[in-house]
């Protein structure tokens, strides 16, 4: 299919092939029955200790402009610590689950972003990282917030992490890998970094007031594409076509989610000529020619497609859009932790009482909560013989003893636990017709039966051994 250019002043040029339409009925409903209300969150942390970054609060501000312009009720918030971070966050979740069912809830968050464990942070712009563990302390979580909104009444969410930077020396002593990892989000979300799973974003150009992804989605949210998924995927179209191949944004959503325009009210016979527009959703891609079969590959952002251009194109496609491809199909095929959207652990209880000092945590006490070195526990060693016990007064040594050993008497055997004595059985020196019996610690063999006559009251035969 012929090429068509990308009607935007910004991005004159895109060329995209399109190979699907949308059926009127599903353009009526989209332009009729937008998500209410609209509710939105836009974060740019940007003042960074030592190492400001040069568009996030612009690229925020734009987001923010551009979502208003479509309806959203906007919280934009700039250059936000640890504890502003945590509570403006909870702020608007709170505004979110007081909202009428049915709201379309956008979050936009324009920072340094990091991967630890199986989440993906935005860090505050107070963050100073010396160990793994001090990401989740202080930043929020990708996980946390796709959760926290799956649990109110909004039919439709999109989650954006631009933050996919190198971290600088100002900010971590600590190296963590490069770029973001994919994460699966809850139903009717869709969750979209700025590059590439393990990928960083391109640099602004000199002079750009904004990045390439802010800028991007300022201009596809103004088309009207008929649904949150399509129109992600057109993002990574245009910052891709943009940075020369240099950045491609990643998006995924976990189970079709309603028609929706981000533009008000959008024509059904313009959004026909949008989608018309669009890089082709389903057409094999040795079907196509080697140009259209480029931008769909880029489109369906997937290793399948990736490999079905490399193994029809490889040899026919320019070589720079066969070398990124190759790199794309490179990083996504890196191994990734097996992450899924899940309820985080709720945090432990915090105890009233004293702010502890560093080194100190706060301990529960009988008359309230005091502050304790936070410390190893002494390592004693005791000497040879010695074992280590706990004491009222902290720890010490105890002589060590072993165990008793049981010694039974003749014909007798230890047995059971706690161990005792037990007479061998059957005895190997009583005749037939005698049982043992113990005597005086000695085993002895008495008759079995009636006494024999002879023997006077009060006495019984005993075997001696000779009779």
């Amino acid at each position: 299919m012929m090429m068509r250019a990308l009607r935007a002043s910004a991005f004159a040029g895109l060329l995209t092939a399109g190979c699907f339409a949308l059926p009127a009925s599903a353009q009526d409903q989209a332009a009729a029955q937008p998500p209410t209300p609209r509710l939105a969150l836009v974060i740019g942390e940007a003042a960074y200790n030592g190492d400001a970054l040069p568009t996030a609060g612009n690229d925020a501000a734009l987001v923010a402009q551009t979502l208003g312009a479509e309806g959203f009720d906007v919280t934009e918030l700039h250059d936000l610590n640890t504890p502003d971070l945590a509570s403006k966050y909870q702020a608007f979740l709170a505004k979110v689950a007081a909202a009428p069912s049915g709201a379309a809830v956008t979050v936009y968050l324009a920072g340094l972003g990091v991967a630890v464990g199986c989440d993906d942070y935005l860090l505050p712009v107070d963050a100073q990282i010396r160990a793994e563990s001090d990401v989740p302390k202080i930043s929020l979580g990708m996980t946390k917030v796709m959760n926290d909104l799956a649990q109110t009444s909004s039919q439709l969410r999109l989650v954006m992490l631009d933050g996919a930077r190198p971290i600088p020396p100002s900010v971590s002593s600590v190296s963590f890998p490069r770029g973001l990892i994919p994460l699966n989000p809850p139903a009717a979300t869709t969750f979209a970094l700025s590059a590439e799973i393990h990928d960083l974003e391109s640099p602004p150009k000199p002079g750009d007031a904004n990045d390439a992804y802010a800028s991007a989605f300022a201009l596809v949210a103004q088309q009207p594409l008929t649904d949150v998924e399509t129109a992600m995927r057109q993002v990574r179209v245009v910052v891709h076509q943009a940075t020369a191949g240099a950045q491609t944004p990643w998006q995924a959503t976990n189970i079709a989610m309603p028609p929706f325009t981000f533009p008000l009210n959008a024509d059904p016979a313009q959004m026909q000529t949008a989608v018309a527009n669009l890089p082709s959703s389903t057409a094999p891609l040795s079907s196509l020619d080697a140009e259209s079969a480029y931008w769909a590959a880029i489109w369906r952002n997937s290793v399948p497609d990736y490999q079905a251009y490399l193994a029809a194109f490889s040899d026919k496609g320019t070589a720079d859009q066969v070398a990124r491809v190759t790199q794309l199909l490179s990083v996504l095929q890196q191994p990734n932790p097996q992450c899924q959207a899940m309820a985080a652990p709720p945090p432990a209880p915090v105890m009233a009482g004293p702010a502890c000092p560093d080194g100190f945590v706060p301990q529960d006490g009988f008359n309230g909560a005091y502050c304790v070195a936070l410390a190893p526990p002494p390592v004693l060693e005791c000497p040879a013989g010695f074992s280590t016990i706990v004491t009222d007064d902290g720890m010490g040594c105890s002589p060590w003893i072993p165990p008793p050993v049981l010694t039974c008497p003749p014909f007798f055997h230890v047995f059971g636990a706690p161990p005792y004595c037990a007479p061998d059985r059957p005895p190997p020196f009583c005749p037939p017709g005698f049982r043992p019996i113990r005597r005086d610690d000695a085993l002895t063999c008495v008759r079995v039966g009636p006494l024999p006559p002879g023997c006077p009251v009060g006495a019984h035969p005993d075997w001696t051994g000779a009779g």
